[in-house]
Parts: C-alpha cells; sequence; structure tokens
C-alpha cells in the first residue's frame, strides 16, 4: 500500500509542477504554445518559476517517471528518456530564441532567470513576499 501512494505522489506532483507553470503562464497572460514564441508577452520569473526554469517539462517528466514506476514499464522509461532529450534540445533552443529575440547574450538571459540549468535552479529560496518578476519582452539590453 505505501509503494502505491508513493507512485500516486510522483504522478500528482508532476501534475502540479505542470499544473502550477501553466498558471502562472495564464496569470501574466502570455502564451503557453512553444511553437509560438512571437506570441509571448513577458518572462515570467515568479511563483514556480522562482525553482525551476521550466516547471511545465519538469512536471511532465516527473509524471512520466510516476507512470513508469507504476507499470513498472521499461517502454515508459524509454519514453521518459527520450522525452527528456527531447525536452533538453527545445529548452536550449528556446532560450537561444529568447536571447536573440531580446537582443541579449544568453549570459544576460540566464543572469536574469537567476542561474540554474535548463531544469533546477541553483541557490534560490522564495522571499516572503515576493511579487512576480516578470517584465515585458522587448528588443532592449538587459542590464
Amino acid at each position: 500500500m505505501g509503494t502505491k501512494i508513493k507512485q500516486a505522489s510522483l504522478v500528482l506532483a508532476g501534475l502540479a509542477c505542470d499544473l502550477s507553470g501553466l498558471q502562472r503562464f495564464l496569470r501574466v497572460r502570455t502564451t503557453i504554445n512553444p511553437l509560438r514564441p512571437q506570441n509571448s508577452s513577458v518572462l515570467v520569473t515568479g511563483g514556480i518559476y522562482r525553482f525551476t526554469r521550466n516547471p511545465m517539462y519538469l512536471g511532465h517528466l516527473i509524471f512520466l517517471t510516476g507512470l513508469a514506476i507504476t507499470f513498472w514499464s521499461w517502454f515508459a522509461l524509454m519514453i521518459l528518456a527520450l522525452r527528456s532529450l527531447w525536452f533538453h534540445r527545445r529548452v536550449l533552443f528556446d532560450e537561444q530564441r529568447l536571447a536573440a529575440r531580446n537582443r541579449v547574450s544568453h549570459a544576460a538571459l540566464d543572469a536574469v532567470c537567476k542561474g540554474g540549468d535548463a531544469f533546477v535552479r541553483r541557490g534560490t529560496r522564495p522571499v516572503k513576499g515576493q511579487r512576480d518578476l516578470s517584465f515585458a519582452l522587448e528588443p532592449v539590453v538587459l542590464r
């Protein structure tokens, strides 16, 4: 019984991470469609984005991990591995495009995003009462 609770917890944690990222995008009224980056209007850094740059991708991977463990499926593990590679490549492409769109270096974008890798930020802690640090995406140099 305890194992099933742990498995379900992974699935639910993945869904919660995914939905939290979606909620933040909807709150600031920007697109969630990665295939239409020209429709994005803000870089979201508040909420769950204080902890991860890509909560929807990370949530999806946690969800798939939970499913693979729940069903003891090699096929699901293979899908998880392939999705992980695809998400990583997608993130690198998206971040390069975002930096180019705003005419900044990837290092400047990384500084705005508070460091870390594509999925987990390093050294960030939530600050009580911190507001969303989203800013409009404009073709300006970030300082």
